[in-house]
């Protein structure tokens, strides 16, 4: 235990080191992401029950998907680019712009193919829609680090978060709500971009940030859907209302993942100049970093659990899912390495081999243990990802071997 607490202490005091400036105000916009993901479900679980979350857990997977379409790989890419701070933005800004009709559709396929109803069709497609401004967004923050404006990043999600406040006072409807919402990301977004700087750019240079952004999409789709593909097989396993707890308990979980996210974006540029040095410092500071999250997380959840959402059976399902947090935040460390490193081919193999064997046990477990054999196949996902990434980028590069191993727990 003491040393648990240690650990915990060193992972905080990395929040607020000088030279990890970047990361306090990468975290404020994480968390206020994240608190507008908290918003939604709350206001949904409140007036429409239940069924109401599992119906945002269905929107959930086609906003993830459309997430990786508007991102568009650029957050790893555009570090890699031989241009200005200022013709990233301009890269950023065009390409993902590019994609606003064809998500546009896909979202509206989406939500009358998924939903029961006409009314339920809206809701789907609106929230699912939202998955485009938020891989923009994702986007948006990595150009604030280049530019030395990371500061500004959790201005857009403030807009947005009085969005979602606006429509949960004024709808009165989940459908007219999920506009509201969507309207709400639009303008945050809008008010984003206007803070950067910009420069013009030439159509040879953009288009080989639009290639070299495309070498780390499939990797990111494929790790996507190792992690929300689970929802549509075990929607047809469970009811709305397990598929709603299941949601809330992985909605947890991934608030708990936004400091090792943030704290990673943040020393990703760091990583790509350094030619990968800094990972054994960057390891061990995100292992402690997942020890003390996911303290406080657990925490956390006990109250939601019971005092918001109502529902204690949450209290087992995410304590477990927070015993393998060190592991996720491993998963993602070690993946943006091998991103660092430029092997994109290599993230992509391995997101694929991650989808495999969420696929397989996902389906087996729910299968035979309904919702409690969701949870458990979860957990076993995230520990073999963990060291699954971590072997490979041992492999990759041998001479950080000895420092990998102090580092990765420490």
């Amino acid at each position: 235990m003491g040393r648990l607490i240690l650990m915990a202490g060193r992972g905080l005091t990395a929040l607020v080191e000088r030279r990890n400036r970047d990361f306090v105000p990468l975290l404020a916009a994480r968390v206020l992401q994240l608190a507008n993901g908290f918003l939604i479900s709350i206001a949904l679980v409140w007036t429409y029950g239940l069924a109401g979350a599992g119906t945002y857990a269905i929107a959930a997977f086609g906003a993830s998907i459309l997430s990786l379409v508007s991102g568009l790989g650029l957050v790893n890419a555009l570090p890699l680019q031989a241009l200005s701070n200022p013709q990233r933005a301009t890269a950023g800004l065009l390409a993902t712009s590019a994609l606003l009709l064809p998500t546009l559709g896909l979202s509206l396929a989406y939500g009358w193919y998924m939903a029961a109803g006409t009314d339920e069709a809206l809701t789907i497609a609106a929230f699912a829609f939202g998955g485009f401004f938020l891989g923009q967004s994702n986007v948006l923050q990595m150009l604030y680090i280049l530019q030395g404006r990371a500061g500004a990043s959790p201005i857009p999600h403030i807009v947005t978060g009085a969005g979602i406040a606006l429509g949960a006072f004024i709808s009165h409807g989940a459908g007219a709500f999920a506009v509201i919402v969507l309207a709400g990301r639009v303008l945050g977004n809008l008010v984003g971009f206007a803070l950067l700087a910009y420069r013009r750019i030439s159509w040879p240079n953009l288009r080989s940030a639009f290639i070299r952004g495309t070498s780390f999409a499939p990797a990111d789709a494929i790790a996507m859907l190792s992690e929300q593909l689970p929802i549509l097989i075990i929607s047809v396993l469970l009811s709305r209302a397990e598929l709603g707890i299941f949601g809330l308990a992985r909605q947890i979980v991934t608030a708990a993942d936004a400091p090792g996210w943030s704290f990673v974006q943040a020393k990703y540029p760091e990583l790509v100049e350094s030619k990968l040095l800094a990972t054994p410092a960057v390891a061990r500071s995100n292992g402690r970093l997942a020890v003390a999250v996911g303290g406080c997380t657990l925490l956390a959840s006990m109250v939601l659990s019971v005092a918001v959402y109502r529902q204690p059976v949450l209290v087992g399902a995410t304590a477990v899912l927070l015993a393998t947090l060190p592991a996720r935040y491993m998963n993602n460390l070690y993946d943006q390495v091998i991103r660092a490193g430029g092997w994109a081919r290599c993230s992509a193999n391995l997101a694929l081999a991650k989808l495999a064997l969420s696929v397989a046990l996902f389906y087996a477990l729910t299968a035979a243990s309904g919702l409690w054999g969701a949870i458990l196949a979860s957990a076993f996902l995230s520990l073999s990802s963990g060291l699954i990434y971590r072997g490979r980028v041992a492999s990759l590069v041998p001479n950080l071997l000895p420092s990998l191993r102090r580092a990765s727990f420490s």
